[in-house]
């Protein structure tokens, strides 16, 4: 059905059906952000693990290397006591110099100099990330467009989720046949007993949708930094 031919009531239902899918279209892209984010963290976690493990492990392969006294000792030394010992000593030592590598790589994993060095390693999760946006941005740009949106019947403030099903029973009831009459009712019902006011948003889901396609990149970069 042409959009302009609709009447007021399937305008009404028309409009919080496609709203409903921008809101959904706005979930999926911010789960989309907030899965590259974990998949950033633990790739960068991973990385500076591994970097951090090297330290400990090549000084643990010196120091029990049999050409190294210490090494010689642990090798030849008869009392199993001792033995264990020392190993569970130099473990404790790995162990705490890899938590102090850990802690100073991750530091320095998040200069500004490391900065090219990171977009490197994550630069096929980034592009995945803007793949898939994009081919949500696109389906929300195409719903933004429509008629319903671009020449609506209705003030700006009350093209939402909250208020539209309001109108909607309006003209279930008999309240109203045209799509003036119904705003109006509303409004006085607004004015009078306040009843909705509080649903009433100072920005609208589809105008921030719109502000967001606006500003695309400088969103998602805000957000991916």
């Amino acid at each position: 059905m042409v959009e302009t031919r609709l009447s007021d009531l399937d305008y009404c239902y028309a409009s919080v059906e496609l709203l409903k899918v921008l809101e959904n279209n706005a979930y999926l892209r911010n789960e989309r952000i907030r899965t590259f984010l974990e998949q950033r963290a633990s790739r960068e976690t991973r990385i500076v693990s591994l970097v951090a493990l090297l330290f400990p492990t090549v000084l643990l392969i010196i120091l029990v290397s049999p050409s190294n006294d210490i090494g010689s000792e642990l090798v030849l030394r008869e009392n199993l006591q001792g033995f264990v010992l020392r190993m569970f000593s130099l473990l404790m030592l790995g162990l705490f110099i890899f938590i102090f590598c850990f802690l100073l790589m991750h530091q320095l994993w998040h200069l500004h100099l490391v900065k090219p060095l990171r977009k490197k390693l994550t630069h096929d999760l980034k592009k995945e990330l803007l793949d898939d946006i994009k081919k949500i941005d696109e389906h929300t740009e195409s719903i933004v467009q429509k008629s319903l949106f671009t020449h609506p019947r209705v003030p700006e403030l009350y093209l939402c989720t909250e208020i539209l099903p309001l109108l909607i029973r309006y003209f279930e009831k008999g309240l109203a046949d045209f799509m003036k009459e119904a705003v109006y009712a509303l409004e006085l019902e607004l004015k009078h007993t306040g009843h909705y006011h509080h649903l009433v948003p100072r920005v609208t889901f589809l105008q921030r949708e719109r502000d967001y396609l606006q500003n695309r990149m400088a969103y998602l970069n805000k957000l991916l930094k």
